[in-house]
């Protein structure tokens, strides 16, 4: 049966000597990390292809180690609590790409969050994988439309504050320089802090590169 529901899109950052192929052997055979009396794992793994790229399906589930369910007693005539072990809260349904580094999940309200799903989802993986120095994050991809109004509206830019960690495929031949650059410096990723601390607006033409990366065609990168 289809589930229904919002789906949000995030992208795996690696950091240290963490590849794509330990990702993927943390879904292959996952453990569990507990966290605010809740265990977390990943379920149903499926290693799908459709001629042309590799994905994988399958779900993050929230359980209880120790959990109870009501029975009724017919015989005394009562509901009475019953353990039941590992007993399932929720579900949230994900496709990871490997190729782009791409995750999309189902928000499940009340249970599993879209913030929660990006942090139990990294832990996971990285509970799993046994390698030293070495991690991975779940990072949202932001509606760039939306971001670039926001950014067009404002009076001025006081502050910027940023990591980036490239490639990332959304935005094509752009991080090309800076993945180059970084690799000479033997780093994966770039920490920018701006701060005016004159009161007056940052020199930036941040708007305008935001929306040179919506602007972008295979004929104009």
């Amino acid at each position: 049966m289809a589930k229904r529901g919002t789906y949000y899109l995030g992208r795996v950052v690696k950091t240290g000597a963490l590849d794509t192929d330990h990702i993927k052997a943390s879904l292959r055979s996952p453990n569990s990390v507990s966290r605010y009396g809740s265990a977390w794992t990943f379920v149903d793994i499926q290693e799908l292809t459709d001629g042309r790229s590799t994905y994988f399906f399958g779900r993050l589930v929230k359980y209880d180690p120790k959990g109870e369910v009501s029975v009724v007693d017919p015989e005394q005539r009562k509901q009475v609590r019953q353990s039941e072990p590992n007993m399932t809260i929720a579900s949230s349904p994900f496709v990871y790409v490997p190729e782009y580094q791409g995750l999309s999940f189902l928000h499940v309200s009340n249970q599993i969050e879209h913030s929660a799903f990006m942090n139990r989802w990294a832990q996971v993986v990285n509970a799993s994988h046994h390698q030293i120095l070495a991690e991975c994050a779940v990072d949202p991809i932001a509606d760039l439309r939306s971001f670039v109004r926001k950014l067009q509206s404002l009076d001025g830019i006081y502050r910027v504050s940023a990591s980036v960690s490239p490639p990332n495929p959304m935005f094509g031949p752009l991080w090309e320089e800076l993945k180059e650059y970084l690799a000479k410096r033997r780093t994966d990723r770039m920490k920018v802090e701006e701060d005016s601390g004159q009161g007056t607006p940052i020199d930036t033409d941040l708007a305008e590169h935001v929306q040179g990366i919506l602007d972008q065609t295979d004929e104009r990168p």
